[in-house]
């Protein structure tokens, strides 16, 4: 019984991750949309609503950030055909 609850936590736990992880890559892409192509760590924290610290735990390095924002875009385009 003891398990349950932490497994319950543990869950919580990736479900925030990735929520905050996909925050920040929307975030990326507005900040894109809006012209700014080279926005820094704390713009794309302010943005998602993490601390700048933090976009580095859910991304190795801006090169991984980028490649995820890369492919989300990616994603959102081809849902977008298929509803066409």
């Amino acid at each position: 019984m003891a398990t349950e609850p932490l497994a319950a936590e543990s869950d919580g736990r990736r479900l925030r991750r990735g929520r905050n992880r996909e925050a920040v890559v929307r975030a990326l892409l507005a900040l894109y949309n809006e012209g700014n192509l080279d926005p820094s760590a704390e713009e794309i924290a302010l943005r998602s609503g993490v601390s700048a610290r933090s976009l580095f735990r859910y991304f190795d390095d801006v090169d991984d950030l980028c490649q995820a924002a890369i492919t989300q875009q990616q994603d959102d385009v081809q849902i977008g055909r298929a509803h066409v």
